[in-house]
This record gives structure tokens, sequence and C-alpha cells, in this order.
């Protein structure tokens, strides 16, 4: 367990070091995780701040390399009976931060987005540091609309985010995705690895970090409700034991069924196609790779963003959309009939998506970093 009072083992960077705010979802911290390698490169290093949640540290205990810091604020409860001890959390965060950058030396801030990222971002604009943003999706969150005035640079996935930060200055560069997901790996082996049949096509399942109850009914429903040309892979989140069970109690199904993992290269190497969420980061990854997706947005995203990210996609001809409340294995075994394995359909779509993809978003957020925190130290 990474303490909340003190930075992680890894050995200190002997040059300049950023704080990058990345914790909540796997949706800021893999972009987060990838930026800190990128720094790395610019010879800057970086401590990575992050919330309590178990993915979190679930993620951090596999990247000893890197230091982390748990920070204790949480987002914002919506209800007047939680404010008190909100606020207070607040404040002793605040001055945890204050006393980190100290402490660290912090020659820069970044926010990956989320309510992790919003009191460094603050702090360490009132400190005189150069700071930055990432948001990943078509329709901002809340916290980097907030802190977009207290930046140098807010750095965009996407081009429809421009219009919601007026004043700011925009550079759009994509989403940064973990390194390695687009090595070259052979599928059969990949399948094989992963207990899946070396020749038989793989629909990867993915409800991001969280999981997805309703994606996981309705793959394991598909999988269990007859001959498929498919087989399945599912990541059914930490959270939903019960898919879990239901999916052991049906040994002969052509699926696997997986709480997390942490090879998505290997995942995504195995898969042609993919039903998912509609999170930037999993999109990013996707076009990367080039995988199309049948895509089911979360139906209480804020702002409804995730359903503005699956239409970018889906205009762009990468990506169909499914309305949560209509998924089902009827719905599903029907999207997926006209993405017949190894049909035109199918590899058009997946041209598609590698078209939507921003290899150099990571490289490109650390250049622009470092030229920035050098121009201001001079």
């Amino acid at each position: 367990m990474i303490r909340q009072d003190s930075p992680s083992s890894a050995s200190p960077h002997s040059g300049p070091t950023a704080l990058i705010a990345c914790g909540g979802t796997g949706g800021h911290l893999f972009p987060g995780l990838a930026l800190a390698d990128a720094l790395a490169g610019e010879n800057i290093g970086t401590l990575l701040a992050i919330s309590s949640k178990a993915v979190d540290h679930s993620v951090a205990a596999s990247r000893p390399d890197l230091r982390f810091e748990t920070l204790a604020v949480r987002p914002w409860p919506g209800v007047r009976p939680a404010a008190a001890p909100f606020f207070f959390r607040f404040a002793s965060t605040w001055l945890r931060v204050s006393r980190l950058l100290r402490r660290e030396s912090i020659a820069a801030v970044i926010g990956m987005g989320g309510f992790t990222s919003l009191i460094p971002v603050w702090v360490g604009r009132r400190r005189g540091l150069p700071t930055f943003l990432h948001d990943s999706n078509a329709i901002p969150g809340r916290a980097n609309r907030t802190t977009a005035r207290h930046t140098d640079t807010v750095f965009l996935g996407m081009e429809a985010a421009v219009a919601h930060f007026p004043g700011s200055r925009t550079r759009v560069v994509g989403t940064p995705v973990r390194p390695g997901l687009a090595a070259s790996l052979d599928a059969a082996a990949a399948r094989a690895s992963l207990g899946l049949a070396p020749d038989k096509p793989v629909l990867l399942v993915i409800g991001g970090s969280q999981g997805a109850a309703s994606l996981n009914r309705a793959a394991l429903h598909l999988a269990t409700s007859g001959p498929r040309p498919w087989q399945i892979l599912l990541l059914t989140g930490e959270a939903d034991g019960e898919t879990m069970r239901r999916a052991a109690n049906h040994p002969d199904a052509p699926l696997v069924a997986l709480p997390f993992c942490h090879d998505m290269a290997t995942a995504y190497a195995a898969s042609s196609l993919v039903l998912a969420r509609a999170g930037a980061s999993t999109l990013a990854e996707l076009s990367l790779v080039g995988l199309p997706a049948l895509l089911v947005p979360y139906p209480h995203a804020a702002d409804d963003h995730q359903t503005a990210n699956a239409r970018a996609f889906v205009n762009q001809g990468a990506a169909r959309l499914i309305p949560d409340a209509k998924l089902s294995a009827e719905t599903l075994a029907q999207a997926i009939a006209d993405w017949a394995p190894g049909s035109p359909g199918l590899d058009t779509a997946a041209a598609a998506m590698r078209s939507l993809a921003h290899p150099d978003a990571a490289s490109a957020m650390a250049t622009t970093i470092a030229e920035t925190m050098a121009r201001k130290n001079t």
C-alpha cells in the first residue's frame, strides 16, 4: 500500500520534478502514467498524485519505477449534509499539497482532469509554477473548466472541446496512452495466452476500470445463449463478482472472464472487435490499436459526455452506438452480425479507427511542458 503521507520508494529524479495529478479513474490515471514516461525523455522527473481508490493503488503497484502520493480529496458530494466533511477535507488537502510542492521542490503541475487535479493546479498557480491541464473528452469536465484559467496550456484530446475553453490557450494533442499497446503481437499467441481458442475471433468487452454491469450481463447472455461466431474476453471490473461467478458456471461457453487485465496489449492483440463504454482514454487506446467498437455510453456521465465522445467516432465510421437502455444479448448480436469476422465492413471500420489515433500525444505534451518550464526559469 502506498502511504498517504509520503511518496513511494522509487528513486527521486536528479533534475526538475513535475507533479502529475491523475487519480480517480483509469481514464485519468493511465494518460498520467504515459505522460510521466514521456517527461522522463525530457529529463523531467515526476511525482504522481492519485486518489485513495483501490484501482489507483492497484495500478500504482504495477509501476514501482514511478513515485506516487495519495491525496484524500474526494469529489463534491452534491448534498448539503456532506458539505462540512467535504470542505474540511478540501482545506486539509490544500495544506498538504502546499507542503508537498515545497518538500519535493516541484517545478510544474499538470492536472489530468477530475477531482484529484483541482487543488494541485490551483496551489501550483498560486506558487507561480507552470501549470497545465489535459482533458480527453468532447465535453470537458467541470473541474477542468473551473481550473483552466489558472493554467499555461490546456491540452485536449478532441477538437470539439476547444469551444469550452474561451480565453484559454488550448492545444489539441489527443490523449496519451500506455506505452507498448501498439506492439506487434501475434493474435493466435495472444489468444492462447489468455485461455482462448487461437483460431476463433474475439469480442473484447471492457467497461472501464470500475466495470459496467450492463455490458457484463449482455456479453454473458450472448456467450451462453447458443453458437456464436465470436468468443468473448470479458473484463468485468473488480466489483462485479456476480458476473465472475456466473461465468464460472458456464465452463463450455466461448468466454474467458477476468476482473482486471494489466496486460492490455495482449488483450487488444487477441481481439477483432470491442464492446465498451465511451470513455475518452479507452477510445484513444482503441484508435491506436485499430479496433472497431460497439460503444455503450455510460448514461449517468456528467453532461452526457460519453455520448458526445462516441458520436465523434461513429461519425467517422469507426464505431457504432448502442444506448445503454437498449443493450441486450439480442441487440448486441444484431450489431455484431453486421461486422462479421473478416468482413470488408469490419476492415473498413478498423481503418477508420486507426485514422483517429494520436500516437504522439504524450510526447507532444512533454515537449510543450519542458519548453514552458525552461522559458519560465530563465
